[in-house]
């Protein structure tokens, strides 16, 4: 089987949980990024999770901006703040594997998105992508 990486998002409670899953399945399982904004946090977190330090970002948007990191985004920052990151780290995915004319139509969805989050306005893109849904180590090729 496959090591399956992940890339975490929030270094709070639920973060530290879940990535530290990686010490009871270490042939399965890999953290290679890590992102918060307490640097205290992302220290400690660190100290078991051995990421290399250029793929260590105080911040969703520096990690967002970032080539793909891993196979898994977690996501496990505050409830409030999940929708906002999950969307944007998903749009962000799509843009990097998106080649062809759609590409542009993601940019721009991410761009009206941070637009809002600016203005403080709230905002209901239609990406015009079908939503899949597939167990993890699995290859999913849409044809």
């Amino acid at each position: 089987m496959k090591k399956i990486t992940f890339a975490v998002c929030g270094m709070g409670s639920r973060g530290v949980v879940y990535s530290g899953k990686q010490l009871e399945f270490p042939e399965e399982m890999e953290v290679t990024a890590i992102a918060d904004v307490d640097p205290e946090r992302i220290k400690a977190a660190n100290k078991y999770l051995h990421v290399p330090e250029e793929h260590l970002f105080h911040s969703a948007d520096e990690m967002f901006a970032q080539p793909k990191l891993a196979d898994v985004m977690m996501i496990t920052t505050q409830d409030a703040m999940h929708k906002e990151h999950a969307l944007k780290g998903a749009l962000q995915a799509a843009i990097d594997r998106e080649d062809g004319p759609a590409k542009e139509g993601l940019r721009r969805t991410l761009q009206s998105l941070e637009l809002s989050r600016e203005k403080g306005l709230p905002a209901c893109p239609d990406t015009g992508w079908p939503l899949f849904f597939i167990k993890l180590g699995n290859e999913a090729v849409l044809e």
